[in-house]
Order: structure tokens, then C-alpha cells, then sequence
């Protein structure tokens, strides 16, 4: 947020940025306008994104904060889904978004981007 606060300052560009939490359909999948692109079984395999994250999140609540263990495993999650090609899992600063090696746990975020067949999706997760 202090990133994109700065840049918007740098550059005068006047808008207001409103911050929301990440809305979602009740299986846990980030609302998008994407969605509408799968079909069942694209829309089954893509919770494995929200499932990737969930297990990250609680990793790091049972103490386990290494980045790139918690990549590991979301990784791991992701790649057993044959339509699924993953384009980053990131674990960043949730203010600057500069990569961390170690979580720091409510100062941090996971990113990920994938392919679901044709159609392309983002999530993340606060740690």
C-alpha cells in the first residue's frame, strides 16, 4: 500500500485508494470477473489457489516462516492440478511489496498467479 500510496504522490495523480478485504465466493475463490471464464472443472481446479494460500497462512500460524518453504508447499499444492500453470508464488512485504526471505507474520503477503487453461488468476493472503 505504501508503494502505490508513494508512486500516486510521486506522480500527482489524484485518486483516493480505498483498501478492502478480498471478497469471496462461500468455496473460498477470489471474486473476479474472470470467473465466469471457467467451467466446472477449470472453476474446481482453481481452488487449489485458495487452498495453496490457506496452507501457507497456516504454516505460518504454526510458526513455520521461512519464504521459501511456504513457496514450496504452494507450489506443491497448485502443481497437482493438470489445467493450473503457475505464473509466480511470491511472498512480499504486503507495504512495499519487496520479496522476504523470512515472514514476518501480519507484515507479509503471498501472491499468486496462474493459468487455468486460457484464463488468468491472482490471489493472496495476509500472513
Amino acid at each position: 500500500m505504501a508503494v502505490i500510496t508513494k508512486m500516486i504522490g510521486d506522480l500527482l495523480i489524484p485518486v483516493e485508494v480505498i483498501v478492502a478485504p478480498t471478497l469471496r465466493d462461500p468455496d473460498g475463490l477470489a471474486m473476479s470477473s474472470r470467473n465466469r471464464y471457467l467451467s466446472a472443472t477449470q472453476r474446481k481446479e482453481a481452488l487449489a489457489i485458495f487452498q495453496a494460500l490457506s496452507k501457507a497462512k497456516q504454516m505460518v500460524e504454526a510458526g513455520e516462516l521461512p519464504a521459501d518453504r511456504l513457496i514450496a508447499e504452494a507450489t506443491h499444492i497448485l502443481s497437482h492440478n493438470r489445467r493450473i500453470r503457475i505464473i509466480y508464488v511470491a511472498v512480499a512485504d504486503r507495504l512495499t511489496m519487496e520479496p522476504m526471505r523470512e515472514v514476518v507474520p501480519g507484515k507479509a503477503l503471498m501472491a499468486i498467479a496462474v493459468w487455468v487453461d486460457e484464463v488468468r488468476l491472482i490471489d493472496n493472503f495476509l500472513l
